[in-house]
């Protein structure tokens, strides 16, 4: 991600402190600058992610994908019989994990951390490296450190969803773009990789693309000329979605022709409103880092080292609005595109206001400022933090029944299920990860204004939902079922305790936890206790 020059590019003598300062687009860097500065601390930093979420484990979300692409490779039809929200790119991408775990024996979820680790350092590596040559960043530790922490440890819980592998895809299209607004020229390997991996980015999420959108209007400002947009980087990104979207034509068209109009018919209309989206989680924090990095900046907001940033985070707001859904993972790019702008260039300003020997009260200030936007930084990346394995307390009632149970689910979050069934070393059962045909059709049911086919059809559909788990129950026996008992799709499905015992005709109830109930294969788990209260 680019950061800001502390000097001149070009043969003029090294200004002082106070001329770095007020220089509008920054000076030659320092000559005791190195350009392999804060590298060692880097790979530290990477090697303690790795470690830290190798032993937490993996998120519901990636966990459950993973699970797709397992169910895939075992000759599972796509988007048939392994009925998947979103589109084939999002179980690619972890395809080659679960792959090459299937060879080797490792985990997939291990194999998966480390190549988030090993992506993230190259693209940090050839950011950094790129904007050094160009003389784009006066510290590269501290440029390294800022996206090591952007990159590796910011995203805590959300480590390894699909927004992460996002932000480090686009870094180096960031770099690019830093270059180009300083009227240089970048190399042509740095703008193939740069398209090509941006393009894998808006490949995951289309809604990405404005990410790499309004940044470069930052750059046709810079250079003063519409055809910035059209550079060759932003014409191979395009030519990649191009490709993935023939591609799902063609290899996927169940997903084209099923998948997709389900998904935009019952779970694209399910949506947060928008106050609740733009104020919650890390939102109210990363408003108090960026007003302290205004008082720190002041008049040089508009300087591309800040103004890329910012509109790249800008672009990731937009996804999230866009999406509707409001979880976690969905701000962790928009914390994560601002972090040069607040940890590197934020820092560098408050260090140049206190070496140019300013006023008392503008020193108070600029601390005042780096105080304000150190608050809001550590605060927005603790709202990462969650739960990783909302379920463990039912590990061990598992464990009980079989040392590799296969298990269904009743409930309308995938986080019951996921990572649960991986962390147990189960098999699911069921085409979806979770009944969010069912959750979507009674949204829109519940907005009140479905006319009377309308309502007809989305009943259809809640109960074509059900029928599909009872036959997949019915015809692979599961040896545990999960019930969540929740206010919407158990009341949709069953009016009373008799027609769910009716639907499980087969099984018991054998322990509840948290509200959710495990129903064991009546000829198995006969050491089990009843559930609590029965």
């Amino acid at each position: 991600m680019p950061m800001e020059i502390q000097s001149r590019v070009g043969n003029v003598t090294q200004p002082d402190a106070a001329e770095a300062y007020r220089a509008p687009a920054g000076d030659v860097r320092s000559a005791s600058a190195d350009a392999y500065g804060g590298l060692r601390a880097l790979l530290v930093v990477a090697a303690i992610a790795l470690g830290f979420h190798i032993f937490e484990g993996m998120n519901g979300d990636t966990s459950s994908l993973l699970t797709v692409g397992e169910r895939w490779l075992a000759g599972l039809r796509p988007y048939v019989d392994a009925i998947e929200i979103n589109p084939p790119m999002s179980v690619l991408l972890f395809l080659p994990a679960v792959w090459l775990g299937q060879l080797t024996g490792v985990k997939p979820e291990a194999l998966v951390f480390v190549f988030v680790v090993a992506a993230a350092l190259v693209a940090i590596e050839t950011a950094v490296r790129a904007l050094w040559r160009h003389g784009l960043v006066d510290s590269p530790a501290r440029m390294r450190l800022a996206l090591g922490f952007a990159l590796l440890v910011l995203p805590l819980s959300t480590f390894a969803q699909r927004e992460q592998f996002a932000v480090v895809a686009l870094t180096p299209i960031w770099a690019v773009m830093r270059i180009r607004a300083a009227r240089a020229r970048p190399s042509a390997g740095l703008v193939v990789a740069a398209g090509l991996a941006a393009g894998l980015a808006i490949a995951i999420k289309p809604q990405f693309a404005a990410a790499v959108l309004l940044p470069a209007l930052a750059v046709v400002r810079a250079e003063r000329r519409f055809a910035a947009l059209f550079v060759p980087e932003y014409w191979l990104a395009g030519c990649v979605v191009a490709l993935y979207a023939a591609s799902v034509y063609v290899f996927f068209r169940d997903y084209v022709t099923f998948a997709l109009p389900l998904t935009l018919d019952v779970y694209r209309p399910v949506r947060e409103p928008l106050s609740v989206l733009v104020f919650a989680d890390a939102m109210p924090w990363l408003g108090l880092a960026l007003v302290g990095l205004w008082v720190v900046a002041r008049k040089r907001l508009d300087e591309p080292a800040i103004a890329l940033p910012l509109l790249a985070a800008a672009g990731f707001l937009f996804a999230l609005i866009e999406q509707g859904k409001g979880f976690a993972y969905h701000y962790y790019p928009v914390a994560a595109a601002l972090m040069p702008a607040l940890v590197d260039r934020g820092v560098a300003l408050v260090n140049a206001r206190l070496a140019a020997g300013t006023e008392l009260p503008d020193r108070i200030v600029a601390v005042a400022g780096f105080l304000m936007g150190a608050i809001g930084v550590a605060f927005a990346t603790l709202t990462f933090q969650g739960m990783a394995k909302p379920m463990a307390g039912l590990m061990p009632a598992i464990a009980s029944v079989s040392p590799h149970p296969s298990i269904a689910a009743i409930t309308p979050h995938a986080w019951i299920g996921n990572p649960l069934v991986r962390d147990v070393g189960g098999r699911w059962v069921g085409p979806t990860s979770h009944d969010w045909i069912t959750l979507g059709a009674l949204y829109k049911l519940g907005l009140g204004k479905a006319g009377e086919a309308e309502q007809r059809r989305l009943s259809a559909l809640i109960d074509w939902d059900k029928e599909a788990l009872a036959a997949a129950i019915a015809r692979e026996r599961p040896d545990i079922v999960l019930v969540e008992h929740d206010d919407h799709v158990l009341p949709a499905w069953f009016s009373s305790p008799a027609e769910l015992r009716a639907f499980l005709s087969g099984y018991r109830p054998r322990f509840d936890y948290v509200g959710v109930e495990m129903w064991v294969r009546v000829d198995l788990g006969t050491a089990l206790p009843a559930a609590p209260g029965r």
